[in-house]
């Protein structure tokens, strides 16, 4: 991912990197037993900022999961944190 001060860019990564120059801040990824993570969808509960994604889990032959995280920022990047 990317962002930028003005929709018409520059747009750049968490390390200041143009994306149309290879660059690109990974934000959501493979990981453990959670393949090819997806769908991104924004929801509020107890005051909590939560994304939810679908993803392939390894430990149960590949069958489609569902997953929440909370949604945080460091360095004004978002971060998922287990929830």
């Amino acid at each position: 991912m990317g962002k930028s001060k003005s929709v018409f860019g520059p747009y750049l990564d968490q390390e200041g990197r143009d994306l149309t120059k290879g660059g690109g801040t990974s934000v959501l990824a493979t990981h453990a037993n959670i393949i090819g993570p997806g769908h991104v969808a924004l929801l509020v509960k107890d005051k909590k900022n939560l994304i939810s994604t679908h993803f392939y889990n390894a430990e149960k032959e590949g069958q489609p999961n569902f997953k929440l995280y909370e949604l945080k920022f460091a360095k004004n990047f978002p971060v998922f944190v287990e929830y």
